[in-house]
């Protein structure tokens, strides 16, 4: 029998095999629930049997990725993926600022313009930027990991980092799950955009000392604070580039999961020219 067919079959067989776990576990009840968009723990693992399966038969052909994209539990993984990548390097870009305005501080020292008012207005910004961007990684993280519990259901249940993330005690409605990726999408979105903002703040402040300093001597901490510049700005973009895939990703879950939700925020900011 030709693979296409041998996976079709298998297809079939699996998802029969489902429906029959579903009413066998529950009765008429866990009909209803797969009706409302209830997720038992069950069914989802039925799913990600069924994906196993047709990738082992397949060999990595076109039929096991596309059934692997309709898995609502993959989705929601890449989801959760995308969005931890986005915190990771939202965190690289905090590093490497920070480090920035600590060159920059000690620039403005040496060259004594510390009491310039803008000088003074832009270090505080910048400050404030890198915290923030902290705070949004933090909270990025945090997403990403509910959302990745909701795509394991059948192992890390509906408690996750001692928070409840889906009412029942056993099963995550879709809608929940939908909630759960959209939170991670716009966590991420979050974090670059916080990223970008610290990136740019900083930059700002290294301006705002080289303006006060005038055609003084310019400091070799100040060309240190350009090369960590640009390592943040470097950063700043891949978190840019891991919060946009967050954010197809969960288009694609709810595609997947066979409901809607609020469209997912793009990123729109960017970095600002480092300078010399």
């Amino acid at each position: 029998m030709p693979t296409k067919k041998v996976i079709a079959v298998l297809v079939a067989s699996l998802f029969a095999t489902s429906q029959i776990y579903a009413q066998g576990a529950a009765g008429a009840g866990a009909a209803k629930a797969g009706a409302v968009g209830g997720v038992s723990a069950g069914m989802v693992f039925a799913a990600v049997a069924a994906v196993a399966v047709v990738a082992a038969v397949s060999s990595g052909s076109g039929g096991a990725v596309a059934v692997a994209a309709n898995s609502p539990s993959i989705a929601t993984s890449a989801t959760a993926t995308a969005t931890a990548a986005a915190a990771t390097q939202t965190t690289a870009t905090v590093t490497a600022a920070s480090t920035a305005n600590t060159n920059i501080a000690a620039g403005a020292t040496t060259a004594g313009v510390t009491g310039n008012a803008t000088v003074t207005a832009t270090a505080l910004a910048s400050t404030t930027a890198a915290t923030t961007a902290t705070t949004a990684a933090t909270a990025a993280t945090t997403a990403a990991a509910h959302a990745a519990a909701a795509a394991n259901i059948p192992i890390v249940g509906v408690v996750n980092l001692g928070v409840t993330i889906c009412a029942a005690a056993t099963t995550c409605t879709v809608k929940e799950v939908a909630g759960l990726n959209f939170a991670a999408a716009f966590a991420a979105d979050s974090a670059a955009e916080a990223a970008i903002m610290a990136v740019n703040a900083a930059i700002a402040y290294r301006n705002a000392v080289l303006a006060a300093i005038g055609s003084g001597t310019v400091p070799a901490s100040l060309a240190t604070a350009l090369t960590n510049l640009t390592t943040a700005s470097t950063a700043a973009n891949a978190a840019k580039a891991a919060a946009t895939l967050a954010s197809s990703s969960y288009t694609i879950a709810l595609t997947a999961l066979g409901t809607t939700g609020t469209v997912a925020p793009v990123v729109s900011g960017t970095t600002g020219t480092t300078g010399t």
